[in-house]
């Protein structure tokens, strides 16, 4: 009895693995298939290997983006410090030009936004290969698109506008503030002119204050993208005015580190001060009061 028993009980477990794996088979040859069909319901118009060049106007400004060996620069100023991410969704997003469908029978251009349209993207491959993609009238979700001869209109997911809809600042790759925790701060000097003041862990208050100034720092509002050194003077940069900034600190990984930032003058504004990380050209504007204590303790 005890026998037929345990017999039946692994009968019934091969039967619900059976069953969990043929659920589990089922499942994934419904999700293949959903993914079928959905790429069934795509429209490809065209395709455009290894971008070279994106541009287009937004908001009235004209952008260039030009790659060179391999780096998405901004051509208008190749100074400018481009964040390669936003570069690289468009180069995404236009490499493979796909559509919800196609419109067959089309009316003319103008019923669709499409003689003038709203947007041009122009688009340019290694090989030397250009299209115009235009952007017309918005249409339930999306937009109606033509692109090159205009011969083809079709319908897009707003989607395609996504990469495209930012000014040129929001492009900007701020530089990374280093983020010190408490304790980990080891050593400040900080120096102006003549004068050079060194704080050490072991002054428990001057280092707490320090802590808590340079913690407080982000740089996020950009002043200047690039300051020559000609500009130094406009920003209290010069040798004059500057306020240098030398910092040792322990990371997370118990490993010491350093990295140097420069304080300048008050904005016009009287709220900001401008700030300068290590050898980067770009000018911060940061809230005056991070570096009041700062200021005292220098001072003293």
């Amino acid at each position: 009895m005890k026998r037929n028993k345990i017999v039946f009980l692994l009968g019934v477990l091969v039967i619900l693995i059976g069953c969990y794996v043929g659920l589990q088979f089922w499942n994934e040859s419904k999700a293949a298939k959903e993914e079928e069909q959905k790429e069934a319901k795509v429209v490809k118009v065209k395709t455009l290997e290894a971008l070279t060049e994106i541009s287009y106007t937004y908001n009235e400004s004209k952008f260039v983006f030009e790659k060179k060996d391999g780096t998405w620069i901004y051509a208008p100023d190749e100074k400018f410090p481009l964040e390669q991410t936003y570069v690289e969704t468009m180069e995404n997003t236009f490499s493979t030009i796909q559509a919800e469908r196609e419109l067959e029978g089309a009316d003319a251009l103008i019923d669709y936004g499409l003689e003038q349209p709203a947007y041009t993207i122009h688009l340019k491959n290694e090989a030397g290969e250009e299209t115009d993609v235009y952007i017309g009238n918005s249409v339930n979700d999306g937009y109606y698109m033509t692109v090159g001869d205009k011969s083809k209109v079709y319908t897009v997911s707003s989607s395609i506008l996504s990469p495209i809809q930012y000014d040129l600042m929001s492009l900007l790759s701020n530089d990374a503030f280093p983020y010190i925790n408490s304790g980990q701060l080891e050593k400040v000097v900080m120096t102006k002119k003549n004068k050079t003041e060194t704080f050490l862990k072991e002054e428990e208050d001057a280092i707490t204050t320090l802590e808590s100034a340079i913690g407080g720092i982000t740089l996020s509002d950009c002043a200047d993208y690039y300051m020559e050194a000609a500009e130094a003077d406009a920003y209290g940069m010069d040798e004059k005015n500057v306020t240098k900034v030398e910092v040792t600190y322990t990371d997370s990984n118990e490993k010491e580190q350093e990295f140097t930032f420069y304080i300048g003058a008050t904005d016009s504004e009287g709220e900001n001060r401008y700030v300068k990380l290590g050898e980067s050209h770009i000018i911060y504007k940061v809230d005056r009061t991070k570096f009041q204590e700062m200021d005292t303790l220098f001072e003293k």
